[in-house]
């Protein structure tokens, strides 16, 4: 296996040069009758272009026979495809070359130079004068660019010149297709496992920080097959979770733990789901940038109700804040002088929750897009993952408590800022509820009251809009609104005085339909500059919703209104009125009476057939008949 790869320090970036970063999984799997394409993964650190080829030389190849019947390779793009093919094992030998985008020159410890070129002269080696190849070319034409340099030297000799692309580096690829039998539907989620999300996309730029373990969490389902296991190639040191399955989805989670020899690397993983019949989804390949610096410069706070990921702006040069978004588009990411703000509650912005044996995880990540409409992307993507992990018994302990703690966010133009959500006992608004859970009779009045309080002094608080639902998930399907885009949707709805940070209203308390016990509440809030009419808070009640209003900010732009938070409380229970529990209880009695006259009237007629029975059998005179008779 030839390797070819140019060490010296690049003119363009000053570095030593880098070959391209790649791996694949030894053997890749796919059906007879399913058309394939394998995206194979040919990242170059540089920016170099990277081409594949056939090997075709003794050390590049071993048996030299790639151009397989229904297989087509292409170079520019290294990507490997199949239309219908034979059932069998094809043997694959490929180089992986990368080649410069603009003409640079290395340099080597000893003093030395090489040139490397987009359009090379081959033939110019053939002039008498070979000596202006080396670096005395520099030195007679000082002011020309590498290009021009040997159009003036091939000139002066009278030479044609041939050009031919310098290749920087030469790494072989090799692996096996394996085609297999024709399966009844190609349709990946049938019964070829379908990749779902939080597994990363083909290509995508993930990050880690030395000494820190970063996790990788693969998930995929198959609705006529059984999913097994994940096939996964990465660093040496790479650990596999467990694999577990919840209905159709199985997960597994890959956990790799960057030592000090890898700062400043970039690490390939490939990965692809496996069925008990040996079916494989979508083959995938992301890089992980592996940066030292990255420790202490970005930040996670994780809160009881809320995360924020703070990113040095140095870490991600030339990003705007416009460029990033969270799970859910929706969740704009600020800034400050100096970092990027992602923050976001557990019950919003696109945050998955996941549950392992011993902690739940909350997770969420900011992502770089190039335009925020996009839906696809042709560059690779930017993915900085972000969680918070709770000990599941740390989390029972505080899960029933209707108090919440305070939900704190960070903003551009806000600074730092919290909002508290709490109920109160009646319409005074001074005795916060502290009954946990919440009990309260259908009907009954329930006080709530959103308070925001900041550094700032000239805000007003906005609430667009609150919803209940049976289950702590403000996304659940079965929800009732209570606020919408600012107005009132529920008939007994009180809007009580209140202050320019504080808003108050009471509604009559109610139960969902069904075998639900619980309500909980959740409301989107945000903040506004006091007095500004053109702001979403001086509008009120709009046909239009939040998100519909709000836009991406520029760099130059004042805030003038917040982003978009939502904070939720809960849970509410309804308890039986005193009415309810006596006409129950009088059921009950009423229930013991006629147990009570039903077991007499038994009793009673098991007597009387017990008597009769006996005065039949003393007419008959029946008489048993011993063993030895019978």
């Amino acid at each position: 296996m030839e390797t070819i790869v140019d060490l010296g320090t690049r003119s363009d970036t000053l570095k030593p040069n880098h070959s391209p970063v790649t791996t694949i999984l030894p053997n890749i799997r796919v059906p007879g009758n399913c058309p394939t394409t394998f995206q194979l993964l040919a990242h170059d650190p540089d920016g170099d272009i990277v081409r594949c080829r056939y090997g075709v030389t003794s050390g590049e190849c071993h048996t030299c026979h790639n151009n397989y019947l229904n297989f087509n390779l292409n170079k520019e793009k290294c990507i490997l495809s199949t239309s219908s093919s034979v059932s069998g094992v094809y043997l694959f030998e490929l180089m992986m070359e990368d080649f410069p985008r603009n003409d640079l020159i290395l340099s080597y410890d000893d003093g030395s130079v090489s040139y490397k070129y987009t359009t090379y002269f081959n033939n110019l080696a053939s002039a008498n004068n070979s000596h202006w190849l080396n670096s005395d070319a520099t030195s007679a034409f000082p002011n020309q660019e590498p290009t021009e340099l040997y159009q003036q030297i091939a000139v002066g000799y009278g030479i044609t010149p041939t050009p031919v692309e310098h290749i920087l580096s030469k790494i072989p690829l090799q692996f096996t297709v394996e085609v297999t039998n024709s399966v009844p539907s190609c349709t990946y989620g049938v019964y070829r496992p379908l990749l779902l999300p939080p597994t990363p996309n083909q290509g995508a730029i993930l990050t880690a920080k030395v000494g820190v373990p970063f996790q990788l969490h693969l998930s995929a389902q198959a609705s006529h097959s059984s999913i097994t296991d994940f096939k996964v190639t990465g660093p040496n040191n790479t650990t596999r979770g467990t694999i577990y399955t919840s209905g159709y989805e199985t997960r597994m989670t890959v956990a790799w733990t960057p030592t000090d020899n890898d700062d400043r690397q970039r690490a390939p993983f490939c990965f692809a789901a496996e069925t008990s019949n040996g079916l494989y989804s979508e083959y995938r390949c992301i890089i992980v940038i592996v940066d030292g610096s990255y420790i202490g410069d970005n930040t996670v706070v994780c809160n009881e109700n809320t995360m924020t990921l703070y990113i040095e702006k140095s870490f991600l040069d030339g990003t705007s804040e416009n460029d990033l978004q969270l799970n859910d588009p929706q969740c704009l990411v600020s800034s400050n002088s100096t970092h990027y703000i992602a923050s976001v509650g557990f019950n919003s912005c696109g945050t998955e929750i996941e549950e392992t044996g011993d902690s739940i995880v909350f997770k969420n990540q900011v992502t770089s897009v190039d335009n925020i409409t996009d839906v696809i992307t042709r560059t690779h993507q930017v993915a900085i993952p972000f969680s918070c992990s709770f000990s599941k018994e740390e989390r029972l302990s505080v899960s029933f408590r209707p108090h919440k703690a305070i939900f704190e966010f960070a903003e551009a133009g806000f600074g730092n800022f919290t909002y508290k959500f709490q109920f109160y006992t009646d319409d005074q608004f001074i005795t916060v509820q502290t009954q946990s859970p919440l009990e309260l009779l259908l009907r009954d009045m329930l006080y709530l009251e959103i308070e925001v309080t900041s550094s700032l002094s000239n805000i007003e608080l906005f609430v667009e809009s609150c919803r209940a639902t049976p289950h702590d998930n403000p996304n659940d399907p079965v929800f009732y609104n209570i606020i919408e885009n600012g107005c009132s949707k529920d008939e007994t709805l009180v809007i009580y005085p209140g202050t320019s940070t504080k808003s108050r209203f009471g509604l009559e308390a109610f139960a969902f339909i069904g075998s639900y016990e619980e309500v909980y509440i959740s409301c989107t809030v945000m903040m506004c500059k006091n007095g500004d009419p053109d702001t979403r808070c001086s509008r009120g009640c709009t046909t239009k919703s939040l998100a519909a209003h709000r836009g991406k900010r520029s760099l130059t732009e004042e805030a003038t209104e917040s982003l978009q938070h939502l904070i939720s409380q809960g849970p509410l229970r309804m308890k039986q009125s005193s009415s309810e529990g006596a006409k129950e209880k009088t059921m009950q009695n009423d229930s013991t009476l006629v147990m009570c006259l039903s077991g007499v009237v038994i009793v009673a007629i098991v007597g009387i057939t017990i008597f009769f029975s006996l005065k039949k059998a003393k007419i008959n005179k029946y008489e048993r008949l011993s063993t030895e008779e019978f």
